[in-house]
């Protein structure tokens, strides 16, 4: 008889501790749906409070990135991170977007900035290259509404060599 209560009480404590690891705390359950819905809620509500930030110019930032590249005579290695935020958006006229950046380069290597019109093909009149050992601001005037590109990339350099950047883009 004691053998038997304790193989089921074994028995309810297994149960009871599967239910614990496999069941949401204090009984609490919610569907699929509800958690999408509530997922899908705080991405809009973040995506309104930046856009609130921006146009306020609170916080006029649409993004930033960092990238690295180190050429040798037969290859080359990148190490970049992924770019976060957007690199394309509707300015008006007469705001003035920037790209705020930290530049380290050598031999000869640099970077290209530009603010362009996204249908617009090569490098604007404004662009900018960026060598040697340099940070600040570049600030590009928007001549007319549309959406526009921001350009970061790397210039052409020799054979070898290393740059790196980190910029941050927006409009006032």
């Amino acid at each position: 008889m004691v053998a038997a209560q304790v193989i089921a009480h074994a028995h309810d404590s297994a149960a009871l501790v599967n239910q614990f690891l496999t069941a949401p705390p204090y009984g609490v359950r919610m569907s699929k749906k509800r958690t999408l819905k509530i997922g899908f809620g705080a991405v809009i509500g973040v995506l309104c409070l930046w856009m609130f930030l921006y146009v306020s110019t609170l916080f006029p930032y649409l993004g930033t990135a960092s990238k690295g590249e180190t050429k040798f005579p037969l290859g080359s290695v990148d190490a970049s991170m992924p770019t976060i935020g957007t690199e394309r958006m509707l300015l008006f006229k007469g705001q003035t977007a920037f790209i705020d950046y930290n530049v380290n380069s050598s031999d000869g290597g640099g970077v290209h900035f530009d603010v362009k019109p996204v249908m617009q093909f090569g490098f604007s009149d404004q662009t900018q290259v960026i060598r040697g050992n340099q940070s600040g601001r570049i600030e590009f005037e928007v001549k007319e509404t549309g959406f526009y590109r921001f350009y970061h990339r790397f210039s052409l350099n020799g054979l070898s060599g290393s740059t790196s950047y980190s910029a941050s883009w927006g409009a006032i």
